[in-house]
């Protein structure tokens, strides 16, 4: 009884949901639909990786990531295009609907996988170089509070850390072991910094064997965290050097009657016979 009705319910489901038995569920308690979609070169890694796992719970990574020969069998033939095709849909429904044209026309999983790092992932000097200089060229802004750019500073090294770690052009291969280095990390997110906590970054360059956890955990326990805090204070400096010239360029009060007011700078007090 129970097996007669196993393909009727297959069936639907499949029919429902457009994937293959067993695509749709991911885990036992985590669904297709509730991992993030990539949406572009800027999720990329993030997605490659979940997707990844994904692949592999379902036993299809390895005939994604590897290209296969055409089984001259019937049924391996078969059980290679059930594969591909679970694959495919599976990665078609992480995939936002602006980049489906990226796979929708592949006949294999390793043939979309190829389209997707080509199209997000180019692996030569090229791309290394920009994500080096997108890397070298962050910057905090006036706006950019402590935490947020704490957070921005160490999305963007891990990215590129990744993508030099996982790339095999010449450029990563030098910058791999540089994006390893603790002190590098360390410096370069001192550097970042908005100009107007260079006070506090001179401290910081003071002290020995400096980690990058440190400078950040002792950025994060200031109570000024925010750039706009420093703004003020320089403006009340400012405002209170404008009171003390006022103060000494201003004339003094006129004399009352009978009082001779006190002559001004330059002139002469002298009285012509």
């Amino acid at each position: 009884m129970s097996s007669s009705q196993n393909p009727e319910s297959s069936s639907a489901s499949g029919s429902q949901n457009t994937l293959p038995p067993g695509s749709q569920n991911v885990l036992p308690s985590v669904s297709l639909k509730d991992l993030e979609k990539l949406a572009g070169q800027s999720n990329f890694l993030r997605w490659r990786s979940t997707i990844q796992k994904v692949l592999k719970y379902q036993k299809v990574l390895d005939i994604t990531k590897t290209k296969q020969e055409m089984p001259t069998s019937d049924a391996a033939a078969d059980a290679l295009e059930m594969k591909n095709l679970q694959a495919l849909l599976t990665m078609q429904a992480t995939i936002s609907l602006d980049q489906q044209y990226l796979i929708s026309e592949c006949e294999t999983a390793n043939q979309a996988w190829t389209n997707l790092h080509d199209a997000f992932d180019r692996q030569n000097t090229i791309s290394s170089f920009y994500q080096m200089r997108l890397m070298n060229d962050l910057r905090q802004s006036e706006n950019d509070t402590i935490p947020d750019y704490v957070h921005r500073y160490g999305t963007l090294w891990t990215q590129t850390h990744s993508r030099f770690s996982n790339s095999t052009d010449a450029l990563s291969k030098v910058l791999k072991p540089v994006y390893e280095d603790d002190t590098f990390k360390t410096a370069m997110f001192l550097a970042s910094l908005h100009p107007s906590l260079n006070d506090i970054v001179d401290n910081l360059n003071t002290k020995s064997n400096l980690t990058y956890a440190d400078a950040t955990a002792q950025l994060l326990s200031m109570r000024s965290s925010n750039i706009d805090t420093a703004k003020a204070l320089n403006a009340i400096q400012k405002r209170n050097k404008g009171k003390s010239a006022n103060t000494s360029s201003r004339k003094p009060n006129p004399p009352g009657q009978g009082k001779t007011a006190p002559p001004n700078k330059g002139e002469c007090s002298c009285v012509t016979v």
